[in-house]
């Protein structure tokens, strides 16, 4: 099976993660190392596969600066191949290079994701292409823990001096700013912990109200990760995650492979109760006032921190079993036959009748997000 995938970085990828810490990034290297196929993530590499027909095309998450009009020739080229949109996440816009192959060939595709098609925003779904909702160009809808991909035990190492501290210490939180988080952030407003992002963030995170030592973004380059130095870090969600289940975030996996304990804002309980994994009750706070209280426990108990840590690391064979099944399902929807389905131009006219949708949109959601 030759498979193509089409990262939206807009980059050249390093497979050593030293030049991103983008988690879609991270999947596309292991999804094709997996599959052995073919990766570009820069208009430069385009001629290396502009001439080659695959049997499946990955378009990855979505960007704004994705130069997606010098990549739609790669999909026109290849329409008979099996089109797919991956994508963890349950509020971005639509992949407008897809959105141009589709505007092109009136030819839908399939959504591999970690949310449900009824968890994802209805307003993106809702968005018209040809006359016709980008939910009914989705054609087969699949679910899968895309977050747990980036979990290698490989990364897990002894405690040792390095060149940022002696031991362990601190708590952060890190990530890219979140509105939908901001609420449930402020009740640690009192707490001592930090958080690592990017300036532009920092500027939003302190506009909301959000108090916290702001620092820069982590590295990481394999080997030289940076959340290593940490002894702990705190788990938010959004608030839409509360109750529409999308697997445990990336921020769990990296923390566990690199032995950071981590705490759980006790209204994610979605998902501690539906992943299936070890999380020991202690690990479960409420504000920033018990989260220092439970720090400075385990800081005093050298016996409580090494259990804690054991059962985290408990978890290590659940969650490389399920990497390695998430793998091998991706490969088994790649070869699932195209559907023929809605597929044809005049039965989509036929649908576009009936419906009398209204005109096309000409939202570039997509773009105005950066």
């Amino acid at each position: 099976m030759n498979v193509l995938i089409i990262e939206s970085c807009e980059a050249k990828i390093e497979r050593n993660y030293k030049t991103t810490s983008i988690v879609h990034v991270r999947n596309s290297v292991v999804i094709a190392d997996y599959l052995n196929a073919d990766l570009i993530s820069v208009e430069t590499e385009i001629p290396e596969v502009i001439n080659k027909k695959y049997d499946a095309i990955i378009c990855m998450y979505a960007s704004g600066y994705m130069m997606y009009n010098k990549y739609v020739d790669i999909l026109i080229n290849n329409k008979d191949a099996k089109i797919f949109w991956l994508i963890n996440d349950h509020c971005v816009p639509d992949n407008i290079l897809l959105r141009k192959f589709v505007q092109a060939c009136d030819i839908g595709y399939d959504m591999i994701c970690n949310n449900t098609r009824e968890g994802y925003k209805k307003s993106h779904l809702n968005l018209l292409i040809n006359g016709i909702t980008l939910n009914d160009w989705i054609e087969n809808w699949d679910v899968v823990n895309l977050n747990c991909l980036i979990f290698d035990t490989s990364f897990v190492r002894e405690v040792k001096q390095d060149l940022f501290s002696n031991s362990k210490q601190d708590c952060i939180y890190y990530g890219t700013f979140r509105e939908d988080r901001i609420e449930d952030m402020k009740d640690y407003n009192d707490a001592d912990y930090g958080i690592s992002t990017s300036k532009k963030n920092v500027v939003k995170y302190k506009q909301e109200g959000i108090v916290a030592r702001f620092g820069d973004k982590l590295n990481w380059e394999k080997g030289k990760e940076t959340l290593f130095n940490y002894k702990y870090s705190i788990y938010f969600e959004d608030n839409h995650t509360h109750t529409n289940y999308a697997y445990m975030a990336n921020r769990y996996y990296e923390c566990i492979m690199l032995d950071v304990l981590l705490f759980f804002d006790y209204r994610c309980s979605l998902v501690i109760s539906k992943c299936g994994y070890n999380i020991d009750e202690f690990m479960i706070v409420k504000n920033g006032t018990e989260l220092n209280d439970k720090i400075k426990i385990i800081d005093s108990d050298i016996t409580l921190y090494n259990k804690l840590l054991d059962v985290q690391r408990s978890n290590y064979e659940i969650i490389n079993k399920e990497k390695q099944d998430v793998l091998k399902t991706i490969e088994n929807v790649l070869k699932r036959p195209k559907t023929p389905i809605d597929r044809s131009y005049f039965e989509r006219l036929e649908k576009k009748r009936k419906s009398k949708p209204k005109e096309d949109s000409t939202d570039n959601t997509q773009l105005n997000l950066f």
